[in-house]
């Protein structure tokens, strides 16, 4: 269930997300901003948090901002994986009406001596392996036998004549 641009779409608000919540809790915790990691989840955050910008005016603004950016995010993930789920049924239903097509218009070859034989009596041509020449190998010599008259010679001795 989870292959090809679920994945991706999953895996992408999965690392938004994760960077935006980092940011909040180490704002929320105080946590120094020139340290190397939670200045890089900062800026990487704050990408993410451009269109989120100046939101909310209250004291907990950041925050706030924050949780609309993860709600919204979550939210557009959902319609991509709706969007693309409908086209992947679509697509599919469409492949299998395509298959059902070809498979109703397949060579009568396919379908069997029968179908060759019923072809022929509604006055249909007949299919190219139908009509293509047969190999019969020849029948094998039967076994000679010596008339009852004559001895058979021993084994090692020539016949006399």
């Amino acid at each position: 269930m989870w292959q090809g641009p679920y994945r991706w779409v999953s895996t992408m608000l999965l690392v938004i997300v994760g960077f935006i919540a980092f940011n909040a809790l180490f704002r929320a915790l105080d946590a120094n901003p020139e340290n190397l990691v939670a200045a890089f989840v900062g800026v990487v955050a704050g990408l993410f948090l451009l269109p989120f910008r100046d939101l909310f005016a209250a004291d907990q603004a950041y925050l706030l901002t924050a949780l609309m950016a993860i709600l919204s995010y979550a939210l557009l993930a959902a319609i991509i994986v709706s969007a693309t789920q409908t086209i992947e049924v679509a697509r599919r239903g469409r492949d299998a009406a395509r298959a059902r097509r070809v498979a109703a218009s397949a060579p009568r070859a396919r379908r069997g001596a029968a179908a060759e034989g019923l072809a022929q009596e509604n006055g249909e041509q007949p299919t190219a392996a139908a009509s293509a020449p047969r190999l019969e190998l020849p029948a094998s010599p039967e076994p000679r036998e010596s008339p009852p008259d004559e001895p058979s010679p021993a084994p090692g001795r020539q016949p006399q004549s």
